[in-house]
């Protein structure tokens, strides 16, 4: 038992090359920035410049406000690649992992 849980281990250690590491990020900075200004600013100009709110408006606000909470993942996916390690929990990760999963779908709807 013990030469399985060392050998796990081994492999997830070993699992992402550097230059993997270093361009995800890389990557993940970008979008995290750019998604937080983009998304930021488009909400301010649905809320607080249109005057009247069609269902087109309110759309594109929930759409905002989904990027919103996907780009809030980021920065833990950062540090996991970073630091080689994830240190907030099963759970945790498995809800920013659902989450990540199940974007594409909600995005959609």
């Amino acid at each position: 038992m013990n030469n399985y849980n060392h050998s796990l281990i081994t492999m997830v250690e070993n699992s992402h090359p550097e230059e993997y590491r270093i361009s995800s990020l890389v990557f993940y900075s970008c979008i995290f920035t750019t998604g937080l200004v983009v998304n930021i600013t488009a909400l301010w100009v649905f809320s607080c410049t249109t005057k009247k709110k069609t269902t087109i408006t309110i759309y594109m606000m929930n759409v905002a406000l989904l990027d919103l909470l996907l780009i809030f993942t980021l920065p833990f996916r950062m540090h996991y690649y970073g630091k080689r390690s994830w240190i907030f929990g099963d759970v945790f990760c498995r809800i920013l992992s659902a989450f990540t999963i199940f974007y594409p779908s909600i995005a959609i709807w």
